[in-house]
């Protein structure tokens, strides 16, 4: 699966933070403002975390 491919599942407001496999943060925010820079990288792993206060973020690792 694709990045661009998650526009048919998250909401736009979702908050995610996009991963390298190498377990580096590169990109933080919501689902909607993702860079297109992104939308081509293969997902290696993706799950969701909950947080008090929110509802929850999800967690995208990428190939790079």
């Amino acid at each position: 699966m694709k990045v661009k491919d998650l526009f048919n599942v998250l909401l736009g407001a979702q908050d995610v933070r996009i991963f390298s496999t190498g377990k580096i943060s590169i990109w933080e925010g919501e689902f909607k403002d993702i860079p297109h820079e992104y939308f081509d990288k293969l997902i290696d792993t993706m799950y969701s975390v909950p947080v008090v206060g929110l509802s929850s973020f999800i967690v995208v690792y990428i190939d790079n």
